[in-house]
């Protein structure tokens, strides 16, 4: 419908930041933490997550895990996930199928309240706009030829958002 707009998601780091390096890394991290200490599944993802920050002990994992300002080092274990997800580590596939699911949810959210099926769809960020294979997969679910790309950079998006905002 013209002139209706619907956010969905965007809650930021701690409650739900779909699409973000950070929302694929915890998980990771938790998975990594479980084959670390031999309650989980052993994934090739523990060896080169551990050694991004040198994490080699208990005592390690948590002291860097609970510093304030991890959200962006949590965040960059994201490219890790999806390297080992192409190679097919089952753990990291989970993750990436999981992460795919879960915007393909938020995008159908969107399409029903605003009762537009062939809404256009832009992707952003690095996970999605590059060649991945959570950005593969979503194609997959939402039914994409190809991977959308956004008709302006972020910045421009910006603009015309602050723009559209004016009273």
């Amino acid at each position: 419908s013209k002139g209706k707009s619907v956010v969905i998601g965007g809650w930021g780091w701690l409650l739900g930041d779909e699409g973000s390096g950070y929302w694929p890394g915890l998980p990771a991290l938790k998975a990594t933490i479980r084959a670390f200490e031999g309650s989980g599944r052993p994934t090739s993802l523990q060896e080169p997550i551990l050694a991004q920050y040198g994490l080699k002990s208990r005592n390690e994992i948590i002291l860097w895990a609970y510093n304030s300002s991890r959200q962006k080092d949590i965040a960059a274990l994201a490219p890790i996930v999806l390297e080992h997800a192409q190679a097919k580590d089952p753990i990291a596939m989970t993750l990436v199928e999981t992460a795919a699911y879960d915007l393909s949810v938020k995008v159908a959210t969107i399409r029903h309240q605003l009762n537009m099926e062939n809404l256009p769809i832009a992707f952003a960020g690095s996970l999605l706009t590059n060649d991945t294979p959570l950005s593969a997969l979503l194609c997959d679910l939402l039914k994409l030829n190809k991977r959308p790309e956004p008709k302006h950079s972020a910045v421009i998006g910006a603009a015309i958002l602050a723009l559209n905002k004016r009273p």
